[in-house]
């Protein structure tokens, strides 16, 4: 019995020195975790966290994650290019049309964006196969034919057109398109025909006068076609294409002082613009202002030599705007922006 308390001390002897022993190995293990080198000091989970949404995110907000069902790739892809995120939006639309590549709303979009990036071949072909997924729509034939417009194939985009007013005799923009193609194809009657229904239809329209102008131009009607292009200013005064095509008729009409005045505001709209400068030239010289259409022949990057000979040189200098289209008119009007 006499060993028995011995025993018992010397187990509790060797229990606390195991216990200072684990203690200081715990503390040893901790420092050397503390000692090893951080190679970044980022945490990078499985899968990185979403965004929040931003507080005060409006509805064309592009979705902080890509999506997953054809209609969400639509609107994703909407949302890019309202963001004039237009290649990203390309990419959007091409995983809808792959997950449905028989709806014809894919193909539209497709188009659109194209559209966007003046891509205008590649456009006229999504549309065409937006319209054999749905050879009904007006919305695609006046897609269609516009794009044909831009690419001056007149003929085709007449008829394209033409059913698109039919379809939907309502819209204004398809009877001004339609104007513009029979413009191209030199049916000036039938395009006047044509952007009357359209004005009919909105009377507010800048580009539907300056489509009458233009043909009002080209068939020597200079008086109404003044009075057209002053019409679409006062919807859009800061058009620069519409000041060019006015100045462009006074130079016609032989008022050279009022065109000078009018190509110079054109300027503050487009002061790279040479050919623009060219004008201002050619109509000094009808004036007979040759220093200073000298000056302005520079500034459109044709050189003028001897000062002696400087009438001499400047008409034959005129010899290079005679080869200009002095009427802007005569070139179809831009609409890619309009398209969407």
């Amino acid at each position: 019995m006499a060993q028995f308390p011995a025993l018992c001390g010397f187990i509790a002897i060797l229990a606390l020195g195991l216990l200072s022993i684990s203690f200081v190995c715990a503390e040893n293990l901790t420092q050397n975790q503390t000692d090893l080198p951080v190679e970044n000091n980022t945490l990078i989970p499985e899968e990185p966290p979403l965004p929040a949404a931003p507080e005060n995110r409006s509805d064309n907000a592009t979705p902080p994650v890509p999506p997953k069902s054809f209609i969400e790739w639509i609107d994703y892809g909407r949302n890019l290019s309202d963001a004039d995120h237009y290649e990203e939006a390309l990419i959007a639309f091409n995983e809808a049309i792959t997950l449905n590549s028989a709806s014809s709303s894919g193909w539209i979009e497709y188009g659109k964006t194209l559209l966007a990036l003046n891509q205008l071949e590649d456009a006229r072909v999504s549309f065409s196969r937006a319209l054999d997924r749905d050879n009904s729509s007006p919305e695609i034939e006046r897609l269609l034919g516009t794009t044909e417009l831009l690419l001056g194939q007149y003929s085709a985009a007449a008829k394209r057109l033409e059913n698109s007013s039919i379809q939907n005799p309502e819209d204004p923009l398809v009877w001004n398109y339609l104007a513009q193609a029979y413009k191209g194809l030199e049916k000036y009657e039938s395009g006047l025909m044509a952007i009357r229904r359209s004005l009919e239809l909105d009377m507010n329209s800048s580009e539907g006068w300056k489509t009458l102008a233009d043909i009002l131009t080209l068939q020597g009607k200079y008086p109404e076609a003044i009075a057209a292009y002053e019409k679409s200013l006062t919807l859009d005064p800061a058009c620069g294409d519409t000041l060019t095509s006015l100045a462009d008729v006074y130079y016609k009409a032989g008022r050279y002082d009022e065109a000078v005045l009018l190509y110079n505001e054109s300027l503050t709209t487009n002061p790279e613009s040479k050919e623009i400068w060219l004008k201002i030239a050619k109509t000094f010289e009808s004036l007979g202002s040759f220093d200073e259409a000298a000056d302005a022949y520079t500034k459109g990057g044709v050189e003028i030599l001897g000062e002696e000979t400087a009438a001499k040189n400047l008409t034959n200098s005129s010899a290079f705007t005679d080869e200009l289209n002095l009427s802007s008119a005569e070139n179809i009007t831009e609409t890619e922006g309009n398209l969407t």
